[in-house]
Protein backbone atom coordinates (compact mmCIF):
# COMPACT_ATOMS: atom_id res chain seq x y z
CA UNK A 1 0.00 0.00 0.00
CA UNK A 2 2.90 2.99 1.13
CA UNK A 3 4.53 1.61 -2.51
CA UNK A 4 1.14 2.55 -4.27
CA UNK A 5 0.29 5.54 -2.12
CA UNK A 6 4.39 6.67 -2.84
CA UNK A 7 4.08 5.91 -6.73
CA UNK A 8 0.72 7.92 -6.93
CA UNK A 9 2.00 11.14 -5.27
CA UNK A 10 5.36 10.89 -7.20
CA UNK A 11 3.22 10.89 -10.71
CA UNK A 12 0.74 13.34 -9.19
CA UNK A 13 3.74 15.30 -9.13
CA UNK A 14 5.41 14.66 -12.16
CA UNK A 15 2.01 15.81 -13.99
CA UNK A 16 1.91 19.25 -12.29
CA UNK A 17 5.61 19.65 -13.10
CA UNK A 18 4.76 18.95 -16.76
CA UNK A 19 1.18 21.20 -16.46
CA UNK A 20 2.76 24.44 -15.31
CA UNK A 21 5.47 23.77 -17.80
CA UNK A 22 2.58 23.22 -20.70
CA UNK A 23 0.74 26.55 -18.99
CA UNK A 24 3.68 28.63 -18.85
CA UNK A 25 4.56 27.78 -22.35
CA UNK A 26 1.17 28.45 -23.57
CA UNK A 27 1.08 32.38 -21.83
CA UNK A 28 4.21 32.76 -23.42
CA UNK A 29 3.41 31.56 -26.34
CA UNK A 30 -0.08 33.98 -26.38
CA UNK A 31 2.18 36.99 -25.23
CA UNK A 32 4.94 36.84 -27.42
CA UNK A 33 2.75 35.85 -30.53
CA UNK A 34 1.35 38.02 -33.36
CA UNK A 35 -2.43 37.12 -33.61
CA UNK A 36 -3.51 36.98 -37.58
CA UNK A 37 -6.07 35.23 -39.37
CA UNK A 38 -5.59 31.93 -41.47
CA UNK A 39 -7.86 29.87 -43.85
CA UNK A 40 -8.55 26.05 -43.56
CA UNK A 41 -7.21 24.55 -46.61
CA UNK A 42 -6.91 20.98 -45.85
CA UNK A 43 -7.32 17.97 -43.12
CA UNK A 44 -4.60 15.64 -42.04
CA UNK A 45 -7.09 12.51 -41.75
CA UNK A 46 -5.97 9.88 -39.27
CA UNK A 47 -7.33 6.63 -38.87
CA UNK A 48 -8.10 5.24 -35.03
CA UNK A 49 -9.53 1.77 -33.65
CA UNK A 50 -12.03 2.02 -30.84
CA UNK A 51 -11.74 -0.86 -28.96
CA UNK A 52 -14.76 -0.44 -26.82
CA UNK A 53 -16.90 -0.05 -29.61
CA UNK A 54 -14.81 -1.98 -31.73
CA UNK A 55 -14.99 -0.17 -35.25
CA UNK A 56 -12.28 2.63 -36.48
CA UNK A 57 -13.18 6.43 -36.62
CA UNK A 58 -11.21 9.69 -38.21
CA UNK A 59 -9.43 12.47 -36.43
CA UNK A 60 -9.25 15.54 -38.83
CA UNK A 61 -6.07 17.39 -38.27
CA UNK A 62 -6.75 21.12 -40.06
CA UNK A 63 -4.18 22.25 -42.33
CA UNK A 64 -4.02 26.06 -42.08
CA UNK A 65 -2.54 28.61 -44.06
CA UNK A 66 -1.60 32.04 -43.32
CA UNK A 67 0.16 35.28 -44.23
CA UNK A 68 3.01 36.89 -42.01
CA UNK A 69 2.11 40.35 -41.93
CA UNK A 70 6.25 41.78 -41.12
CA UNK A 71 7.96 39.36 -44.09
CA UNK A 72 4.47 39.17 -46.75
CA UNK A 73 5.07 35.49 -47.32
CA UNK A 74 2.86 32.37 -46.51
CA UNK A 75 2.77 29.89 -44.51
CA UNK A 76 1.08 26.59 -43.93
CA UNK A 77 0.81 24.52 -40.96
CA UNK A 78 -0.98 21.86 -39.29
CA UNK A 79 -2.99 22.10 -36.20
CA UNK A 80 -1.41 19.92 -33.37
CA UNK A 81 -4.92 19.12 -32.19
CA UNK A 82 -7.57 17.11 -34.02
CA UNK A 83 -11.26 16.83 -33.90
CA UNK A 84 -13.62 13.86 -34.93
CA UNK A 85 -16.01 16.32 -36.32
CA UNK A 86 -14.61 17.80 -39.80
CA UNK A 87 -17.32 19.97 -39.66
CA UNK A 88 -15.24 21.69 -36.84
CA UNK A 89 -13.05 23.77 -39.34
CA UNK A 90 -14.50 23.90 -43.02
CA UNK A 91 -12.21 24.26 -45.96
CA UNK A 92 -11.91 27.33 -46.85
CA UNK A 93 -13.37 28.98 -43.55
CA UNK A 94 -11.25 31.80 -42.03
CA UNK A 95 -10.16 30.71 -38.49
CA UNK A 96 -7.80 32.97 -35.77
CA UNK A 97 -4.22 32.23 -34.82
CA UNK A 98 -0.94 33.17 -33.39
CA UNK A 99 2.15 33.01 -35.05
CA UNK A 100 5.17 33.36 -33.24
CA UNK A 101 8.93 33.54 -35.22
CA UNK A 102 11.25 30.89 -33.76
CA UNK A 103 14.69 30.96 -35.33
CA UNK A 104 14.06 30.59 -38.57
CA UNK A 105 10.66 29.22 -38.70
CA UNK A 106 7.30 30.08 -37.41
CA UNK A 107 5.19 28.27 -35.04
CA UNK A 108 2.00 28.77 -35.25
CA UNK A 109 -1.39 27.21 -33.86
CA UNK A 110 -5.03 28.22 -33.93
CA UNK A 111 -6.54 30.39 -31.50
CA UNK A 112 -9.17 28.04 -29.85
CA UNK A 113 -9.27 26.46 -26.14
CA UNK A 114 -8.46 23.42 -27.28
CA UNK A 115 -6.36 23.41 -29.74
CA UNK A 116 -4.15 26.05 -26.86
CA UNK A 117 -5.25 24.58 -23.34
CA UNK A 118 -5.15 20.61 -23.99
CA UNK A 119 -2.24 20.01 -22.80
CA UNK A 120 -2.33 22.04 -19.49
CA UNK A 121 -6.21 20.84 -18.64
CA UNK A 122 -5.09 17.02 -19.32
CA UNK A 123 -2.11 17.20 -17.31
CA UNK A 124 -3.86 18.58 -14.63
CA UNK A 125 -6.95 16.58 -14.82
CA UNK A 126 -4.26 13.64 -14.32
CA UNK A 127 -2.52 14.67 -11.83
CA UNK A 128 -5.50 15.29 -9.92
CA UNK A 129 -7.05 11.87 -10.62
CA UNK A 130 -3.14 10.18 -9.55
CA UNK A 131 -3.20 12.34 -6.98
CA UNK A 132 -6.60 11.08 -5.21
CA UNK A 133 -5.91 7.83 -5.50
CA UNK A 134 -2.44 8.82 -4.11
CA UNK A 135 -4.34 10.18 -0.80
CA UNK A 136 -6.93 7.22 -0.92
CA UNK A 137 -3.87 4.97 -0.59
CA UNK A 138 -2.34 7.36 1.94
CA UNK A 139 -5.96 7.61 4.01
CA UNK A 140 -5.97 3.39 3.45
CA UNK A 141 -2.55 3.19 5.49
CA UNK A 142 -3.45 5.59 8.27
CA UNK A 143 -7.00 3.14 8.66
CA UNK A 144 -5.11 0.05 8.85
CA UNK A 145 -2.22 1.50 11.16
CA UNK A 146 -4.54 2.46 13.90
CA UNK A 147 -2.81 1.19 17.43
CA UNK A 148 -4.89 -1.72 18.77
CA UNK A 149 -6.03 0.94 21.65
CA UNK A 150 -7.68 3.00 19.36
CA UNK A 151 -9.28 -0.25 17.40
CA UNK A 152 -10.59 -1.35 21.02
CA UNK A 153 -11.73 1.61 22.06
CA UNK A 154 -13.72 1.47 18.51
CA UNK A 155 -15.39 -2.09 19.58
CA UNK A 156 -16.21 -1.05 23.20
CA UNK A 157 -18.12 2.10 21.62
CA UNK A 158 -19.73 -0.42 19.11
CA UNK A 159 -21.40 -2.92 22.27
CA UNK A 160 -22.22 0.02 24.59
CA UNK A 161 -26.36 -0.25 24.11
CA UNK A 162 -28.31 2.93 25.39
Amino acid sequence: MKFFRNLFIFLAIILVVNGIDSFLDTIFFIDKATKGVGKVVDYEIEERYDSEEGEYYYVYYPIVSYKNIEKDLNFTFQSTTGNSYREAYEIGSDVPIFYLKVENSFHAEIDGFSELWFPTVSYFGGATIIGGLGIFFALKIVNTKKSPHLRKSKKLKQNIVI
